[in-house]
């Protein structure tokens, strides 16, 4: 069943209902976030649920019924999700292995379709363009800018690459001669708002800073 406490009878009458009166079925994942809440994923019930720390179960998103419709919530819904993985924005990335997708949960339970077209296959790709079949496992990279998944039916470890574009915040003061290089801090953020470090290079013949990974140049 997918009961959650607040479904539950206060059998005992002291208004208070613990976490054993939640029902399961077919849990097959755990991420925690920052702040303790644990997250499960219910695959026999297509659910995502949590838990507090506290001990309160809710479901955070899913229906309940085998689909892949994106949306918020329980408007969402999954397809025998398995795997889970969680970045530092408390952003969930789900192995959704009967849709072949990778699907991602905002921490406000907006849930997207972040790669895989839907039809079981092998091919690389940006997003929807990729395919996958069957993946189960996920594993958050280094520095949350990379996503490792176990695509159980293709035999293989795929792995999906961030490239979101760098929003510069600020930039430190700096005077570069042509015989010198320079260090240059910079303060960035990715699409999410997440703080994110990428490194930078003068190029001394022009005086212009090379920002590695961004086509654009920053002159000096």
């Amino acid at each position: 069943g997918s009961t959650d406490t607040d479904e539950a009878t206060d059998v005992n009458g002291d208004g208070n209902i613990t976490a054993t009166d939640a029902s399961f079925d077919g849990p097959s994942g755990l991420a925690m976030d920052g702040s303790g809440n644990l997250f499960v994923v219910d695959y026999y019930n297509d659910l995502i649920r949590k838990i507090t720390p506290s001990g309160v179960v809710t479901t955070f998103a899913g229906s309940g019924t085998a689909g892949s419709a994106d949306g918020t919530g329980t408007a969402a819904s999954f397809y025998r999700p398995l795997g889970i993985a969680i970045d530092n924005g408390n952003n969930l990335y789900i192995g959704d292995s009967y849709n072949n997708k990778i699907r991602k949960i905002t921490s406000a339970g907006v849930v997207t379709t972040l790669a895989g077209s839907g039809t079981a296959g092998s091919a690389d790709g940006t997003g929807t363009e990729a395919s996958f079949k069957t993946p189960y496992g996920i594993e958050m990279g280094e520095n949350n800018s990379t996503i490792y998944v176990a695509d159980f039916g293709n035999h293989s470890i795929r792995k999906i690459v961030f490239n979101a574009t760098p929003v510069i915040a600020s930039i430190s003061d700096v005077t570069i001669k042509e015989d010198e290089t320079a260090t240059v801090t910079l303060s960035a953020t990715d699409e999410d708002g997440d703080a994110i470090a990428f490194s930078v290079k003068n190029n001394v013949a022009s005086n212009y800073l090379n920002f590695d990974g961004v086509d654009d140049w920053v002159q000096t």
